[in-house]
């Protein structure tokens, strides 16, 4: 049990200064102030206490972590004050960010688009990336990133006028430095790796240990909601049915849902998503891309048969026909020519018009495009009758 704190109280010289602000699984949180009126950010911690195993293993580890967090630099991550025991119970004390979570950001632009213009939102999603790529340079897994950890914090005179401050490291660790609350026995009674629903990694899941990449995985989901708009699977019933969506990557494409997304973004975002962590990109990659996008889109797509490593590669703007197609099934289905492949350098596009007075028709995701201009997307499909081939970006 912890101590419930009115305003007023007094713990280890710091004045509780609110009611209770949140009470979770593991801590109560209020703020205080130090005996200057410093405002600051306590939470007391109803787990674990002095009665578990893992309790002194639990508080080294917390000081290790904030020995690796203090050398990160931009002020991306709170700044500790000060960690203390009282009563059998452990404390931690924070800086107060002046500012509001990426979460009730989202929230309040719902009804007032203003208060989180696009221009915020894209600039928010490059500090949380900056954010998270000085985390892992210094091999630091959060393991419980959602838009509630991300605070934009107010900073008058520095550039945009704002920065991205990360929180909540109670249950981060150190890549390949286990912490003492993930049991090597599930005798052992510990909660293991931390997270929450709704941002679960694959791996948090199905009881991998979490990495970097699973960071990503969560950073994905998040820069979804940042730049699209939206979660990317609405009312998913299960945490099998959430695997499972995301293995057949059954949610829509960025650039599908905001068209200001350049493709190669896009597709980047998508990797994020990727349940295999081998496939995720690095958290500096993302971070390269969202302050430079590549403008110039792919150097050329891949126009792949069935699930095999034949394809026809494209450069230009060019027509293609039955002898493009000789080593796919069903080529003979295609006239030549049958339709063009075009490539707009300026936009960084690609696009394709089926070619007129054919005798079957092109069509792009089953709709037909004979004599018109549709743009191409990594993993449409292009067929002709039962001819078929996907385009790889």
């Amino acid at each position: 049990m912890g101590i419930d704190f009115k305003i007023g109280d007094t713990i280890h010289s710091y004045r509780i200064s609110s009611n209770l602000l949140n009470h979770g699984n593991f801590a109560m949180a209020y703020f205080a102030e130090d005996p200057a009126g410093r405002k600051l950010f306590l939470k007391e911690y109803i787990e674990p206490t002095t009665v578990r195993s893992w309790y002194r293993g639990f508080i080294r580890y917390q000081e290790k972590m904030k020995n690796v967090l203090a050398g990160l630099p931009g002020g991306c991550v709170v700044q500790s004050i000060e960690y203390f025991e009282k009563q059998n119970l452990y404390f931690q004390v924070f800086e107060r960010i002046e500012g509001a979570s990426l979460r009730k950001m989202m929230k309040e632009s719902v009804d007032n688009p203003a208060v989180f213009p696009d221009s915020l939102r894209w600039d928010s999603a490059k500090l949380f990336m900056f954010a998270i790529s000085r985390l892992h340079k210094h091999n630091i897994v959060h393991c419980d990133l959602k838009p509630e950890n991300a605070f934009m914090e107010k900073v008058p005179g520095l550039g945009i006028g704002m920065r991205i401050k990360l929180i909540d490291f109670d249950f981060s660790f150190i890549h390949h430095d286990p912490p003492p609350w993930v049991p090597r026995e599930v005798s052992q009674g510990k909660p293991g790796y931390l997270g929450t629903p709704n941002y679960f990694s694959p791996e948090h899941l199905t009881g991998k240990d979490p990495t970097p990449a699973s960071d990503i995985f969560t950073c994905g989901i998040i820069l979804y909601e940042l730049l699209c708009g939206a979660y990317p699977l609405p009312g998913y019933k299960s945490f099998k049915e959430y695997l499972v969506k995301f293995v057949n990557k059954d949610f829509s494409k960025p650039h599908e849902l905001n068209s200001d997304i350049p493709t190669v973004l896009s597709k980047l975002m998508i990797r994020m998503l990727d349940v295999n962590p081998a496939n995720r990109p690095s958290a500096q990659e993302v971070h390269r891309e969202l302050l430079s996008p590549s403008k110039g889109g792919p150097e050329f797509i891949k126009l792949i048969l069935g699930t095999s490593s034949n394809y026809k590669p494209v450069e230009q703007t060019t027509v293609l026909g039955q002898r493009d197609f000789r080593s796919f099934e069903n080529y003979k289905y295609i006239q030549t020519p049958q339709f063009e492949i075009i490539r707009e350098k300026d936009p960084g596009k690609w696009f394709i018009r089926g070619c007129e007075k054919v005798k079957n028709n092109t069509r792009l995701n089953g709709k037909v495009v004979t004599g018109k201009k549709a743009e191409l997307s990594d993993g449409d499909v292009i067929s002709v009758g039962p001819f078929q081939t996907t385009v790889e970006f």
